[in-house]
């Protein structure tokens, strides 16, 4: 791992000041572009936004045909906190959380990458992130993509320096939790991967060791996840169970089209 650079090395305001006028221009032009809603299924999370907003479903929505929402409700939450602030619902609203999250997403490439190789090279991945292809349809695109890519990011960082100070996993689970709750389990599976070079590291002489509690995290990571899915199972019943489950978290991964019916959970 490389030694962290000096604080004179770190990124300044002006640095994160320019990668957000980038994300802001980009945005621009995606809301200055003729809308695209019916491409790569934007109309859903759409609809589930003003699902939350009419009819009061917070907790999990559903669409205009009764179809249960395939991800947990993190962004659809932000969107409509945004729609209710502007008073109604509008590409802004819908299209903000991801732009956030990528200009987030940005900043800790920026942070993270200044700190560890310098600051011309966290900028230039800074900038990069922001104009490639993915990171230019996280702009302007109504879907969970952005958000979890964020949170997935964050998790990530906080686990490789919660192992690198040797504790503090309260803020991973945390992190870990809201990750979830944007697209699903896998966010605590990929943001931990990385600790699994805790296995070789044991070969450098100098290892650094998984240390530290993690009772308190866990703890709010199950209250905050399994109560959502608790409350969501009690509210629809095995529609959601089967849409989110049998069909999202069983079927997707190993290419089915229809759900897999499950026993009520």
């Amino acid at each position: 791992v490389p030694e962290p650079l000096p604080e004179t090395a770190r990124p300044s305001r002006a640095h994160f000041a320019a990668i957000a006028g980038l994300a802001v221009a980009m945005f621009g032009i995606r809301l200055a572009a003729p809308p695209n809603l019916l491409e790569q299924d934007q109309e859903r999370p759409a609809t589930y936004v003003l699902d939350a907003i009419i009819n009061g479903n917070w907790l999990i929505q559903s669409d205009p045909w009764g179809g249960v929402t395939a991800k947990p409700p993190v962004w659809t939450w932000l969107s409509a906190l945004v729609a209710l602030v502007q008073g109604h619902v509008s590409l802004f609203s819908l299209y903000l959380p991801g732009a956030t999250a990528a200009l987030c997403t940005a900043w800790l490439v920026l942070a993270v990458g200044s700190r560890l190789f310098g600051v011309h090279a966290g900028f230039v991945a800074a900038v990069a992130s922001v104009l490639h292809i993915a990171g230019f349809k996280a702009i302007g695109l109504a879907r969970t993509d952005a958000v979890f890519t964020f949170t997935v990011a964050l998790t990530a960082l906080l686990a490789f320096r919660s192992w690198m100070t040797g504790g503090g996993w309260t803020w991973f689970w945390l992190a870990a939790a809201l990750s979830t709750l944007t697209k699903g389990p896998l966010g605590l599976v990929f943001a931990a991967c990385g600790l699994l070079a805790s296995a070789w590291e044991r070969r450098s002489g100098a290892p650094a060791l998984l240390r530290g509690s993690h009772t308190v995290g866990v703890a709010l990571f199950v209250a905050l996840t399994v109560g959502w899915f608790a409350l969501s199972v009690w509210t629809l019943g095995q529609p959601f169970v089967d849409r989110l489950i049998g069909r999202e978290l069983i079927g997707n991964p190993i290419g089915l089209k229809t759900h897999i019916p499950l026993p009520w959970l």
